[in-house]
């Protein structure tokens, strides 16, 4: 329960990765009644989410190689594998399904207006920038170096979520939810304009400052300088209205301003 005795919000990855995968099969915001009605039809010819199919994944060696695969705005690319995003890849306004994890290998690619979600595999991040752009990962998301994320933007997990590094988002305009059904650990600073709710621990080590608001199922450690400014609203539309809105209870609210 929060402070108040109120019922909090809590992860369900399955929930969120089929409400995003019914987004792309309509084109558009799904309903309750849409969703329920929705059922992902796996990596082949005919998936009406897939415009591009690959039964095993495409050789991606250098970033030029990344559009010639036909990973190009507008289009969604579905791999029954996994991926590897070569150094300075280019991701606008693209979606990506697949049936394993993602790597991101070097630290200079950048991530606009697309949509990553895996079956059965992690996302590793090491793209620069993310910006209005939705990571499910089924397994571990794990981000290393320096992102800046902007825009709106959602990091969602059915496991835990591992920053290696500084990240930021200071510009008091980008709102980003950080979502696991495991636990969500700093290690480095953050300046970040977000929500991060956790269904394990959530931890942070450095220093760090959080304009929004943290929401942890179990223990909330703080391993050095941490100010939490919870009276900036962060309009997601992966996040409830209010955190209190719906999921079940148990949660620690972290909230200091």
């Amino acid at each position: 329960m929060g402070p108040d005795g109120e019922e909090l919000f809590t992860v369900e990855y399955d929930g969120l990765r089929d409400g995003i995968l019914c987004e792309l099969a309509n084109g558009g915001a799904c309903d309750d009644a849409t969703q329920d009605g929705y059922a992902w039809t796996g990596f082949a010819a005919g998936n009406p989410v897939c415009d591009v199919v690959y039964g095993r994944a495409p050789r991606l060696n250098k970033a030029r190689d990344v559009r010639r695969a036909g990973f190009l705005p507008g289009r969604t690319v579905c791999v029954d594998g996994s991926v590897s995003f070569p150094n300075k890849s280019d991701l606008t306004g693209v979606n990506v399904v697949v049936n394993g994890s993602v790597n991101f290998n070097g630290g200079r690619s950048t991530v606009d207006d697309t949509v990553l979600v895996t079956f059965d595999g992690g996302i590793n991040m090491n793209a620069r920038s993310v910006s209005n752009s939705r990571l499910f990962s089924e397994g571990p998301l794990n981000y290393n170096g320096r992102p800046t994320f902007e825009g709106t933007t959602t990091l969602a997990t059915g496991s835990d979520v591992t920053f290696n590094g500084s990240t930021r988002n200071n510009d008091g305009v980008s709102r980003l939810a950080v979502l696991a059904e495991g636990s969500i650990r700093f290690n480095g600073s953050a300046d970040t304009w977000g929500t991060f709710v956790s269904g394990g621990d959530f931890t942070q080590n450095g220093s760090s400052r959080i304009y929004g608001g943290v929401v942890a199922r179990g223990t909330a450690r703080f391993n050095g300088s941490m100010i939490i400014d919870s009276g900036v609203d962060i309009a997601n539309p992966d996040l409830p209205d209010d955190p209190g809105d719906a999921g079940s209870a148990g949660f620690e609210v972290v909230s200091v301003r």
